[in-house]
């Protein structure tokens, strides 16, 4: 019955992608033909029929791992499963899930050993180091009809100027195990015929840093591969003066101006080319005016986002004209190599701090962690190695973003840019919800406790992280719902809802001394607003309830309590 659900849901998926193939060139077989035949052979009961042709289905030649490499893929792993041949499953499935380690795995049509085997891979080949950018790989296909039990490593030296040297060992069963024992050398024009299995590979040349990875074998297939090994200068502690002083020049210094901020904060960015400045995500959030120095000099002219990502935490920011200076990106990142993070002292003078970078972790998606806390670091300021590349962007502490991880959004920055499709810092804001408003908090008891906590999923841990103080209490911060919780020794803590729009400062009494039974005292008389406030509401609240939160409209979809007392708002006529 598993059988012939499965054939029949795969048929069902892949035939439309069959019927393309039909009307196309016969040679070679699409990959969609191949893993319909394969489907067919196993609800057939033709198991080597039906792994030959998943297999086949497999070959990278025939391009990128789609969804119909992840069906061939869950395929061939049922049959080797079905037939007592775990092992070998469990190499395809690492395999596969070195070439695609986000795929989704099929709980539904497939046997609970598959999905075991596919989750157990996951986790294996999921452990990377800084050597897998390091190596290139290509594989050569066996015939459709092969029955070889063995597989093939061969070594390209063509990348490498000096003579490398390659050990190949039993990988561990676990990731961060035992190493195995050697099991040969790999040496240019010969290959190495081993078992199918994972195993691990060590480089080493003279001049250039090891570099170790774990691959699979598979059985008939001949995998290639070439290195290109990091120079040991990256660990050295010494970065050249022109590299320093370009890193210098082409540092820039923020100025980010939020609404209810009281001055600018700092924050850094580098340039990354011709028009684009690099800095976190961070630095810019929120802000409603950024003005620019680099070098020195203020930039003239409107500054606009060409491309931001907020999960990665990086913005490009499009300068008005083209400039000279600029920093190269790092592609490769060493765990403990040497870096230079780039400060920038009264967010003016340029100096810099040396560090080790002890790891990259949970590459290639994770931070930077440095050997030490950056002092006087700004965030959005460029961490570079001992040529100048750019390997980092720092963000606090001894944390910075991986600079190979900007590639892509700075290619988007370019694209955006010829287009004519920047946008301004506030549509940026408006689009994550990150527009500031504010807020004061007054009592009828001097020095009372007030404490905000934010509400929605766009508001970030440090938002309200220190949003606690002594009324009467003034806090600004992105938009949306926040609890507002006003206490004072011997008295009835009042909670409540409260909404903080872009761009205005509301004012909330919250009554401590007045009991919810003695009813509305009458209309709160209206203060000066700020001097940078745009437009301000007086909100008057008898009792806990979370009736501000109903009377500037609920906020982000929330539904306030039922409560009991009353509201008086009162807004000045223009």
């Amino acid at each position: 019955m598993m059988r012939r659900t499965l054939a029949v849901a795969a048929l069902l998926l892949l035939a439309p992608l069959a019927l393309s193939a039909q009307n196309a060139p016969a040679q070679p077989t699409s990959r969609a033909t191949l893993v319909t035949q394969a489907a067919a052979a196993y609800e057939n009961v033709e198991p080597d029929r039906a792994l030959q042709l998943a297999r086949a289905a497999l070959d990278p030649s025939l391009g990128g791992a789609d969804t119909t490499w992840v069906r061939a893929l869950h395929l061939l792993a049922q049959v080797l499963v079905e037939n007592g041949n775990e092992p070998d499953a469990r190499t395809w499935a690492r395999w596969g899930m070195r070439l695609n380690p986000t795929m989704r795995i099929d709980t539904v049509n497939y046997l609970a050993g598959v999905v075991s085997v596919l989750r157990d891979a996951r986790a294996y080949a999921s452990v990377r180091t800084d050597s897998d950018d390091l190596t290139r790989m290509t594989w050569t296909w066996p015939g459709r009809t092969s029955t070889a039990t063995q597989g093939t490593l061969r070594l390209d030296p063509s990348p490498m100027s000096a003579a490398i040297r390659v050990t190949v060992s039993n990988a561990a069963t676990t990731p961060g195990g035992a190493r195995g024992t050697p099991v040969g050398q790999l040496v240019a024009g010969a290959g190495l015929a081993l078992p199918p299995g994972s195993y691990e590979i060590e480089v080493t040349a003279t001049g250039f840093l090891p570099a170790r990875i774990t691959r699979e074998v598979l059985p008939g297939a001949t995998l290639t591969l070439a290195f290109q090994l990091t120079s040991s200068a990256v660990i050295s502690a010494t970065i050249t003066d022109a590299a320093r002083q370009n890193a210098y020049r082409s540092t820039a210094a923020l100025s980010v101006s939020r609404f209810g901020a009281p001055a600018p904060a700092c924050a850094a960015g580098v340039v990354a080319g011709s028009r684009v400045l690099l800095t976190s995500y961070t630095a810019i959030r929120g802000a409603d005016a950024l003005t620019v120095r680099i070098n020195g000099q203020p930039v003239t002219g409107e500054l606009r986002v060409a491309a931001y990502d907020a999960g990665a935490n990086l913005a490009v920011v499009v300068l008005p004209a083209a400039r000279t200076d600029s920093v190269a990106l790092a592609t490769q990142i060493i765990d403990g190599q040497s870096a230079w993070a780039i400060t920038l002292a009264q967010c003016a003078t340029v100096a810099d701090t040396r560090a080790n970078i002890d790891e990259w972790a949970q590459r290639p998606l994770g931070a930077l962690r440095l050997s030490t806390t950056i002092a006087q670091g700004v965030n959005g300021a460029p961490v570079v190695d001992y040529l100048g590349r750019l390997a980092g962007v720092w963000t606090a502490g001894a944390g910075a973003i991986p600079a190979p991880n900007a590639s892509a959004l700075l290619a988007q920055a370019r694209q955006a840019i010829t287009a004519q499709q920047t946008v301004t810092l506030a549509e940026v804001g408006r689009r994550e919800s990150h527009l500031y408003g504010g807020v004061t908090v007054a009592t009828d008891v001097p020095g009372a406790t007030v404490k905000l906590t934010g509400l929605e999923r766009w508001h970030w841990t440090e938002v309200t992280a220190g949003a606690t103080g002594a009324a009467p209490y003034n806090f600004s911060g992105p938009m949306g719902r926040y609890r507002l919780e006003t206490s004072a020794p011997g008295l009835q803590t009042r909670t409540q809802e409260i909404v903080i729009r872009p761009g205005e400062t509301i004012r909330v009494a919250v009554p401590l001394r007045t009991a919810v039974a003695q009813g509305p005292q009458g209309p709160a008389q209206p203060q000066a607003a700020p001097k940078k406030s745009k437009k301000w509401v007086w909100i008057a609240v008898i009792g806990g309830a979370a009736g501000a939160a109903a009377a500037l409209g609920g906020g982000g979809g929330g539904t306030p309590a039922a409560t009991t007392g009353s509201i008086n708002i009162s807004v000045p006529n223009p």
